[in-house]
């Protein structure tokens, strides 16, 4: 079981880089402030992050949103016409269901890193 000090530091974690997307997003001038209310109504409603639904709705663009992801979280982007999937997930004992869930892509293994792609850092 996860202690509720470590899962508050967590969801404070979350939250601080879901505040840091969308700090961005509003500097760049990607979104504005009435997309942002629109999309608030709907993540209170839904539980969704507030950056996805402005995607869903239109308001942000996939680029826009994977860029300011990367920069924000400090990783990089995956381009599949540049680097194509290079693991076969059977090697990985996990199951597709599980990593379908998890929102994962594994991209490559050297020794005992492996790398993913995320829909959601």
């Amino acid at each position: 079981m996860v202690s509720s000090d470590l899962r508050a530091t967590f969801e404070s974690a979350v939250r601080s880089r879901r505040e840091a997307v969308l700090q961005r997003l509003l500097v760049l001038g990607v979104v504005d402030d009435g997309a942002v209310a629109r999309a608030d109504l709907v993540a209170s409603r839904t539980g969704q992050p507030l950056e996805q639904v402005l995607n869903q709705l239109g308001s942000l663009p996939d680029i826009d949103l994977v860029e300011v992801y990367a920069e924000v979280c400090g990783l990089e982007t995956w381009l599949p016409a540049k680097e194509p999937v290079a693991i076969e997930v059977s090697q990985l004992g996990v199951s597709e269901d599980f990593l379908r869930r998890s929102r994962l892509l594994p991209l490559s293994q050297a020794g005992p890193t492996l790398r993913c792609a995320a829909s959601d850092p």
